[in-house]
């Protein structure tokens, strides 16, 4: 059979067809140069094409309508051996005499292998640098690379990367390498029988094989499975692999970056696909710069993430404190951006507990800062027995400062000009009365759980975000909880994604320790694969009464009798549930100053309330605003000690505004009481 690899190499050949799509003598003739004969050839086996029946079918549709084919682009090859190694472009023409009757094909063949290579590898350069690195992950970076590759540019490609960059870790100088762990982090391609490192796998280089040569020299690397010499032969195992593959070509090009080693792309051609050549080379080498670009990106936001997350985790609450009247449990659960969520679960005066769950928008370090500045501010304000709308006042005051840093921060620094928002929803409960006041801001409404199984969102007015420019007013509901409902606060995804359906199955089961619950939530919500974009939260709370007999209020008369009843009153209550005399003596010295202070300074009605939990609370209410201040006296002044004495005997105190007037508030120690 002829053949034209002396025709067309670089060149563009005019052929002449018969009505029987054959080369005929014309085309022999003007070829002079033909080194074998073609005539009676169809155009097919004189350049190998590949799917010869379908170009033959393609010739014989110009032949029937005389509609002329241009430039189509047919894969064949010059050598009947080395099938589809080149690229062709060919047009077709009707031939006709001066009557209009068809005597044939004018076929032009121009060698578009060069071109069609160059166009090829353009638009792979430009495939990887639009589809690798969007994600900021390393491991996701590499699967885009390999995938991208194959098989448009290799049939195997695989990506090892060093394991330290995985962690955002600085990577190794060529040198180290061969010391530090390669993580086989993607792999795409059919290997065929070869057997390589699954996915995940680590390994250490060893000295002087295929793999550590390119990481030490920083040089990419053409292998030829039939000429490798004794530098494939170095390590067996590989040399099996691309035996087993069916791998004839070989690159080995190393992912560096600014003289560090971040991995190696490895990449694989088999069968009958054309061998890689110092273009392909060349070319891999730029996929790979772009590739390294990406990875370090990545590598540098996994550090910054590992950062982020480290400090909002320690600025989140470290571990369940027990509430009064409250059984509850939480999970944290990071996801791929740190987006500074936040939740804290803070005990309060008389037995009451504040729950809250929030979120700041932004993401990163600055966002989780934010958070932990929000957190304290919160505790802090919490501390003040602030009612719950004036407490979000405050709060949103607070963060509005800190917007303001924020915005006046320096040029160079990423928080510059950023806008600063939080959304949150709270509850505090209160096991004496059994309510909750609650409220929200951006935030979907709290779930209750009945004691019946029967799932409801608390009705509660949507407030302005904090540290937004509403001037709209916070504002609080109160609503009454039966014992054994439970709270649910909860960010919208994890929600979403168990489903309404599902969370009511999970969250009425009966038996279920609180955290056991939790953990179901989370389970059934896929968080076993994937993580999704941002923090999800669980915070549930299973409400309890105080037990009955556990508190005591009474109604005090504002006259100079008063002190002594309250005593009274308060010692007779204590010894019915045996407290100690040292407790029941520091009781009566605190009712003694509050009722004294009540009726010198306040205003009727008084009542004195006594709460007995883990701790003794002594209340005093008056119908007046005014707060007391401790004063220390001097040694000649008869009045002015009271305060200071109770804070002496107290483990806390405090004041707290009521919608009639104020509450004083004691908390005595029921075991060692603090020394006067």
């Amino acid at each position: 059979m002829g053949h034209a690899h002396d025709l067309v190499v670089g060149a563009r050949c005019v052929h002449v067809l018969d009505r029987r799509l054959r080369v005929n003598a014309a085309t022999q003739a003007v070829l002079q140069s033909a080194s074998d004969p073609i005539n009676g050839l169809s155009l097919s086996e004189v350049y190998n094409f590949e799917e010869p029946e379908r170009q033959e079918a393609a010739f014989r549709r110009v032949l029937d309508s005389g509609a002329p084919m241009v430039d189509r682009l047919i894969r064949g090859s010059l050598k009947p051996g080395r099938e589809f190694e080149r690229s062709f472009l060919v047009s077709a023409f009707c031939l006709r005499d001066l009557r209009g009757g068809v005597l044939g094909l004018v076929a032009v063949v121009a060698d578009a292998t060069e071109q069609e290579a160059n166009r090829r590898r353009t638009a792979i350069l430009s495939r990887v640098r639009e589809a690798v690195g969007h994600t900021l992950d390393v491991t996701s970076t590499c699967r885009e690379l390999a995938h991208v590759l194959v098989p448009d540019f290799a049939d195997v490609a695989v990506v090892d990367i060093v394991e330290a960059i995985v962690r955002g870790k600085e990577p190794p100088t060529p040198a180290s390498v061969s010391r530090v762990p390669l993580c086989r982090a993607a792999s795409a391609g059919d290997l065929g029988s070869g057997k390589t490192r699954a996915e995940g796998e680590l390994y250490i280089v060893g000295d002087r094989t295929p793999l550590a040569l390119p990481l030490a020299d920083l040089r990419p690397r053409l292998v030829m499975a039939g000429d490798s010499g004794h530098w494939l032969h170095a390590d067996p195992e590989f040399r099996h692999f691309m035996r087993d593959a069916g791998s004839h070509s070989l690159l080995m090009v190393p992912l560096v970056l600014r003289g560090t080693v971040l991995g190696l792309l490895s990449l694989f051609r088999c069968d009958n696909t054309i061998r890689f050549d110092e273009n392909d080379l060349a070319l891999a080498a730029d996929l790979a710069r772009h590739a390294a670009l990406c990875l370090d990106n990545a590598r540098r936001y996994a550090r910054e993430r590992a950062t982020a997350a480290t400090v909002q985790r320690r600025l989140l609450p470290p571990r369940p404190v027990a509430h009064t009247g409250l059984d509850t449990a939480y999970a944290y659960l990071p996801g791929r951006r740190t987006r500074g969520s936040w939740f804290d679960m803070m005990p309060l005066s008389s037995s009451r507990s504040l729950l809250v769950i929030g979120q700041v928008g932004g993401e990163g370090i600055h966002a989780a800062i934010a958070m932990g500045q929000l957190r304290t501010a919160i505790q802090a304000l919490a501390a003040l027995d602030l009612e719950a709308d004036e407490l979000l006042a405050r709060l949103n005051d607070t963060f509005l400062q800190l917007v303001e840093e924020h915005r006046a921060s320096p040029n160079v620094d990423p928080a510059h000009g950023e806008s600063l928002t939080a959304t949150y929803s709270y509850a505090v409960y209160d096991p004496v009365s059994c309510t909750c006041v609650a409220g929200r801001a951006g935030y979907p409404s709290m779930l209750l759980v009945n004691p019946d199984g029967s799932i409801s969102p608390m009705e509660l007015p949507d407030g302005p975000l904090l540290g937004s420019v509403d001037a709209a007013p916070f504002a609080a509901t109160t609503l009454d909880i039966n014992e054994g409902s439970i709270l649910v606060l909860a960010t919208p995804t994890l929600l979403h994604a168990v489903g309404p359906k599902h969370l009511q199955q999970l969250l009425s089961s009966s038996g279920a320790s609180m955290q056991e619950v939790c953990d179901s939530v989370v389970y059934a919500s896929g968080r076993g694969g994937e993580p999704p974009e941002g923090d999800d939260i669980l915070v549930l709370a299973r409400t309890y009464a105080l037990p009955l007999g556990r508190t005591a209020v009474w109604s005090i008369e504002p006259d100079h009798e008063a002190p002594a009843s309250a005593r009274a009153l308060t010692r007779g209550w204590l010894s019915q549930h045996e407290m100690s005399e040292e407790v029941i003596f520091c009781a009566e010295v605190v009712v003694s100053e509050l009722v004294t202070n009540a009726i010198r300074y306040g205003h009727p009605p008084l009542n004195l309330r006594v709460i007995l939990d883990r701790t003794l609370t002594v209340e005093v209410s008056d119908a007046s605003a005014t707060s007391p201040h401790l004063r220390h006296a001097r040694a000649t002044d008869e009045g002015g000690r009271g305060l200071f004495i109770i804070a002496q005997l107290a483990d806390r105190w405090g004041t707290r505004q009521t919608p009639e007037g104020k509450t004083i508030w004691v908390e005595l120690r029921t075991g060692t009481v603090a020394e006067s």
